[in-house]
């Protein structure tokens, strides 16, 4: 008798649990509409080039990020006292049942709209600083929700967004106009033909974040490494089809070397390359596991976007800041 009460109970909890969960779960869930902008040509001319247009209807709470803060810093202090391994995987547990059990968005009035792109330095530093952007829609200035940027010093590109309130319908939209005064009386304008590139519709779940596409260079370069050490055929997917004659011999470094980790640089912007047009680079910085921090060796690769996707033409010699390549099937 008191087993099954007890199994009847245990039922109740997890039913329980279950709509708790489907519950929260749903409340992760939004839309995002896009637009891609395909081409360089505005950066290459002008120095500026709008590569998305993204609507949101939703926003985040910020009273939500405040108390999850609040709860990740006490866990902090708390996991300090275990020992290592058992601390991060407390940590983790418990940042994930945060991250799910909340209800982390509410219904904007009217939509989020967002332009993000890369400018050149040299010709947009002081624009940052001094000149005015506005979009326009349907030839109508929208309201401003402020501007962003990111970049690295060992880069000749910023990454930018332009943020604004929209309040039409997506569907009524035929262009989209960024303006953006450089001086006095010198602007940069450019036009995205919404209604003739189309709007891409995406629902995101809790395991969705809509990433940048502008961050696409540094997760294709990475997988292609990645897929190279572990010799996958498909890392020739990542190359563009113009590629008649690529250099594997330079990675096959990797096929002798020990454990390595990876990270990556900021995108810097070429141009014109080996005959490719529009060529970007991404530095991959190697190092091994039981090395200090400093870098032990690095290497550049190229890419040019071809359709809506970033291809690999090219990769430059392994490259050592200091010291020498052993290890590194050198």
């Amino acid at each position: 008798m008191l087993k099954r009460k007890s199994a009847g109970i245990l039922l109740i909890i997890i039913a329980v649990w279950s709509l708790v969960t489907v519950y929260f779960y749903s409340q992760h869930q939004r839309n995002v509409w896009t637009v891609e902008v395909p081409g360089w040509e505005s950066l290459d001319g002008q120095g500026m080039q709008v590569k998305e247009v993204v609507f949101y209807d939703w926003d985040s709470k910020k009273a939500e990020f405040r108390t999850r803060y609040m709860l990740i810093h006490s866990i902090i202090k708390c996991v300090n006292i275990l020992p290592q391994e058992l601390g991060r995987l407390v940590y983790q547990t418990a940042g994930y049942l945060l991250s799910l059990y909340h209800d982390p968005y509410l219904r904007c009035d009217g939509y989020r709209i967002e332009l993000k792109g890369y400018s050149l330095k040299e010709r947009f530093a002081e624009a940052w600083e001094e000149g005015n952007a506005t979009i326009f829609v349907n030839g109508r200035s929208i309201g401003d929700r402020g501007r962003g940027r990111e970049t690295s010093e060992n880069s000749n590109l910023i990454n930018f967004y332009v943020r604004g309130t929209l309040y039409s319908y997506i569907s009524d939209i035929e262009t989209i106009h960024l303006q953006w005064e450089l001086e006095e009386g010198t602007y940069f304008v450019q036009e995205i033909p919404v209604k003739k590139l189309g709007v891409q519709k995406q629902l995101l779940t809790f395991f969705d974040y809509p990433y940048p596409k502008t961050w696409d260079t540094a997760r294709v370069t990475t997988t292609f490494v990645r897929g190279f050490a572990l010799g996958e055929a498909k890392i020739k997917d990542f190359l563009s089809e113009k590629v008649r004659d690529f250099p594997w011999q330079r990675l096959m470094w990797m096929k002798s070397s020990l454990e390595h980790r990876i990270s990556y640089s900021f995108p810097s912007y070429v141009g014109e390359y080996k005959g490719f047009q529009n060529v970007f680079t991404v530095t991959l910085e190697y190092w091994l596991d039981d090395k200090p921090p400093d870098i032990d060796a690095y290497q550049t690769f190229y890419l040019i976007e071809e359709g809506n996707r970033w291809c690999i033409v090219d990769v430059g010699d392994l490259k050592k800041p200091i010291g020498n390549l052993q290890g590194w099937g050198k």
